[in-house]
């Protein structure tokens, strides 16, 4: 009425990314797990993790669950763009109506992760 958008419910929020010059063996990995339930930890460049907590101040972290997971195969983009595969999942409706970010005192996420091989 009195052209004022009717909302009927909420969207999932899809999210793409290009995974550059990565061992197409990750990729492998990855792949494995687009018929799973998983779920995802977002860090950001400051080293604090996101994901869905169970209270504001002292929160135990759980990964944001993801659906619709696509790893695509390996695209070769020539001599000036590296090499990259696709990456996309959605996020569910709400997913961050729970989320909580954290900065660890005992761990720093941009330099303490390794690949699981090395």
């Amino acid at each position: 009425m009195g052209g004022v958008t009717k909302v009927i419910g909420r969207n999932p929020v899809n999210m793409t990314f290009a995974l550059r010059q990565i061992e197409q063996g990750i990729a492998k990995a990855l792949k494995k797990l687009m018929c799973e339930i998983v779920g995802v930890y977002l860090v950001n460049g400051d080293g604090q993790i996101m994901g869905i907590g169970d209270s504001a101040s002292t929160p135990n972290l759980y990964p944001i669950p993801i659906n619709s997971l696509f790893v695509g195969d390996l695209r070769l983009n020539g001599l000036d763009t590296p090499d990259e595969n696709a990456l996309s999942f959605s996020f569910q409706p709400n997913w961050s109506d729970d989320a909580v970010v954290i900065t660890p005192t005992d761990f720093n996420p941009l330099t303490d992760l390794a690949n699981a091989n090395q």
